[in-house]
């Protein structure tokens, strides 16, 4: 689900908030849900089976990296210009 489409929908439902309040609310939920997933990626590496764990492993990255596109590249694009 997309910013404007959550902030569009919550508007049209008699919510009062802000687009800021939306995307803090959606960074948030993207931030838990990313670490839930690391979490569990991580958890792989403890299985034997080396390829289960090699997957663990990249998993992990993949999510790392995802995070910390979405908490860096999000708000420098949402930033105000001079």
């Amino acid at each position: 689900i997309c910013v404007p489409t959550l902030h569009v929908f919550d508007s049209l439902f008699g919510s009062k908030r802000s687009l800021s309040k939306t995307v803090t609310l959606l960074l948030t939920a993207t931030s838990v849900n990313s670490l839930i997933l690391i979490g569990f990626s991580v958890s792989l590496v403890w299985i034997s089976f080396p390829p289960v764990q090699d997957f663990g492993w990249l998993s992990a990255a993949a999510y790392g990296a995802a995070l910390v596109a979405v908490l860096w590249a999000l708000p420098s694009f949402l930033a105000p210009r001079k």
